[in-house]
């Protein structure tokens, strides 16, 4: 389970390709693909290693309009960046 004070960081062997407004984020190495909607790439965008999980909810509070319940949001993205874990396209910090 990952923690609200951890830091996403893209790994630095992902290309990324936007398409049909989305974005596929693929890892050249593993051949490990994701497709992202527009919060997916909000979220991407802020992985960083500089943005812990809760510091990129606090800003998808301020830029979605039809933003969810805190709690849904940040259960949303945990799960985002843990599958993008387990995918090898990015790496969480402590």
């Amino acid at each position: 389970m990952l923690e609200n004070n951890m830091r996403p960081k893209k790994v630095e062997n992902v290309r990324v390709r936007k398409q049909n407004g989305e974005m596929a984020i693929f890892n050249i190495l593993t051949a490990d693909y994701f497709l992202l909607n527009e919060t997916g790439v909000f979220i991407w965008k802020l992985c960083d290693g500089n943005h812990t999980i809760i510091e990129i909810v606090e800003k998808m509070k301020e830029e979605f309009e039809d933003f969810p319940s805190v709690e849904k949001a940040t259960e949303d993205t945990q799960n985002l960046i843990q599958t993008l874990q387990e995918k090898e396209l990015i790496e969480v910090l402590k």
